[in-house]
């Protein structure tokens, strides 16, 4: 707990493909409403552990990230160097349960996150008042970062959900967030977990199963194991 929110982080991973998720739970228990933010972040490679060890400034170049218009994804993929190169796409995404997401903002570019002689310990991105810049294309030192703003009121619990995709292709990127905002928006009494809508939550985990099993959907940087599959942190 810090200046009076408690929160609790909880992180899913599909067994059926390369996904993960982390479901963070807040509360206020403080005696007036808050604003809170939350702030993701992540360094992309694309690539083997090798390749990247091997060249790591010249292997990112090849990188291309797109923000989407409501800054709530953002997509990353790796352009081909050679024909044979496989499609290497990633989704870094925010969802919000409770529908109390006041805004959202995007940044791709680390230095722009971190700025020049400082470090990810004190970076710039958290300086007071301090805004992303939005930058998206073909950044030299590319990142996946989203920063959530969220009015949280006395005693109430709000949720944010971050996932991560690395599908094959972007379009069943797309496929997937599109079914996810339709279960969260298009019913405020849905719960992920619990007995209400229990039917519902079935066929919903057995939809999102089938598009996470899509052929070729098995990522050659996931790693599986007899628990699932690890991503690799990039």
């Amino acid at each position: 707990m810090v200046d009076g929110i408690k929160s609790t982080l909880e992180c899913l991973i599909t067994s059926e493909g390369c996904g993960e998720g982390r479901r963070i739970q807040l509360m206020n228990i403080t005696n007036k409403d808050r604003l809170i933010e939350v702030t993701s972040y992540g360094e992309l490679a694309l690539a083997t552990m090798d390749t990247d060890c091997a060249h790591p400034v010249s292997s990112r170049m090849f990188i291309e990230t797109e923000i989407t218009e409501e800054r709530r994804t953002i997509f990353a993929k790796r352009r081909k160097r050679s024909p044979s190169d496989p499609e290497i796409h990633i989704a870094h995404f925010v969802t919000d349960t409770t529908g109390t997401l006041q805004e959202a903002e995007a940044e791709t570019d680390r230095s722009l996150f971190i700025d020049r002689g400082r470090s990810i310990h004190r970076p710039a991105a958290f300086d007071q008042n301090a805004r992303f810049s939005n930058s998206q294309g073909c950044v030299l030192d590319p990142i996946i970062s989203l920063r959530c703003r969220k009015k949280s009121q006395h005693m109430k619990k709000q949720s944010l959900f971050f996932g991560l995709l690395l599908p094959i292709q972007k379009k069943h990127c797309t496929i997937i967030l599109i079914i996810i905002d339709n279960l969260i928006y298009s019913s405020k009494n849905f719960q992920w977990r619990g007995h209400v809508h229990r039917s519902r939550c079935i066929k919903v985990a057995s939809t999102l199963k089938k598009l996470l099993r899509i052929k070729n959907m098995q990522h050659p940087l996931s790693i599986p194991t007899e628990h699932g599959v690890f991503l690799p942190q990039y």
